[in-house]
């Protein structure tokens, strides 16, 4: 049998190139259309939940190693964070100079000393764009301005104060210690790091440490914790891409957090999408189907011959349907390859769920899937016309 299914499938090709190209191509964009599919409700499902359920702030703690990540360590694994990552959330490092201590163990343990907010627009060091609006709403900053994008990327030595440093009461050891540690000059700047910064606004943070532009503190800088803030609920896979970046480069050193990112596993959810995958996979099917009506009754003389020969007509059957079998699932497997390689890595850009959609196992049950409807569909037209197509040949002889 293996012998004439090849043989068909060879004389198709040569003979009725147009019509086999046709099949190939109906087969490919089904099965393109089907994974695609998949993914993409994976993709809207989740971006669902992360705006019902998400968190905005994910804060990185180096607590347990102190003095084992420095500002310019930590500066080139955030550049290396994936683009559209960066380009929703700004960053917050907490750090403290090299030269301050206590005496207060539990104060030294904060090494709090200066807190640097940034963003990184298209590789840019610079500020976040929307962030001083939002103080100044909210209420946070009490006087003043914020940073703006130039005093960021240009590093000026300018700085915003915690209130307390405006006159307002101290009501903790930490932030007395921390508030002898800012002088002022003589001229009202505040000396930091031995450097003169000149104070642009007061604010209420939740630290007691002033902020400053990234871009004016040195490298060896120590850092105690790294603040992501995002502008709208953390998708998972932003979650996912600072956690590997900031494990790989230092592995338990980092304390990453849980977040509440809730994922979309229920069974309902699953049935629906294959569900839907099935009537897609249905109606490829019966698209394929009619063109091998065709091929069948083109074949009506080759069939008769078949029976005259001493084929049964199952037989006739099986070999027509294992031949269209093999054609599919050569075209489905390059499909797959072609979407895998190619096609996911393009779409992924616009939906970033849709590469976490689907693993060898997706792979081989939207396949199977796939090739199980059509098969079916298959089976049922060439049971039908393979009788007529027959019957036809006789009758031209």
């Amino acid at each position: 049998m293996i012998k004439y299914i090849l043989k068909n499938i060879t004389s198709f090709i040569k003979k009725e190139h147009f019509l086999f190209v046709l099949v190939v191509l109906s087969i490919f964009c089904s099965i393109i259309m089907v994974l695609f599919v998949f993914g993409f409700f994976h993709h809207i499902e989740q971006e669902k939940l992360d705006a019902e359920y998400g968190e905005n702030e994910l804060v990185i703690s180096f607590n347990k190693y102190p003095g084992q990540v420095t500002k310019g360590d930590m500066m080139d694994v955030v550049l290396d964070l994936d683009e559209n990552t960066l380009d929703n959330c700004y960053i917050d490092f907490n750090g403290h100079f090299q030269n301050e201590h206590s005496d207060d163990i539990a104060i030294d343990h904060s090494m709090l000393m200066v807190s640097m907010s940034f963003s990184v627009i298209d590789g840019r060091i610079t500020v976040a764009p929307t962030v001083g609006k939002q103080l100044k709403d909210n209420g946070v900053l009490k006087d003043g301005v914020y940073f703006t994008a130039q005093q960021v990327e240009k590093g000026e030595y300018v700085c915003i104060a915690p209130s307390w440093n405006n006159g307002e009461e101290i009501l903790d050891d930490e932030a007395v210690f921390w508030a002898e540690k800012y002088s002022v000059s003589k001229n009202g700047n505040y000396i930091i790091d031995g450097k003169e910064y000149k104070c642009i606004g007061h604010a209420d943070w939740v630290t007691v440490i002033p902020v400053v532009p990234v871009t004016t503190v040195t490298d060896d800088c120590y850092l105690q914790e790294v603040v992501f803030t995002f502008y709208n609920p953390i998708k998972k896979v932003e979650y996912e891409n600072i956690s590997k970046t900031i494990r790989d480069k230092y592995g338990e050193i980092a304390d990453i957090p849980d977040i509440n990112i809730v994922e979309d596993n229920s069974i309902k959810f699953y049935n629906s999408l294959l569900m839907l995958c099935i009537a897609l996979a249905l109606i490829s099917g019966i698209i394929v189907s009619f063109l091998y009506q065709y091929i069948i009754l083109q074949r009506a003389y080759i069939y008769t011959v078949y029976r005259m020969c001493g084929m049964t007509r199952t037989y006739v059957k099986i070999m027509s349907f294992f031949e269209c079998l093999i054609v599919s699932l050569i075209v489905c497997i390059s499909g797959t390859v072609i979407f895998d390689l190619f096609i996911l890595p393009y779409m992924s850009r616009f939906f970033e769920y849709m590469y976490l959609s689907y693993t060898v196992y997706t792979y081989l049950i939207m396949n199977l899937v796939y090739i199980a409807v059509t098969s079916i569909v298959l089976f049922i037209s060439i049971n039908m016309y393979i009788k007529k197509s027959i019957i036809t040949g006789l009758g031209a002889m």
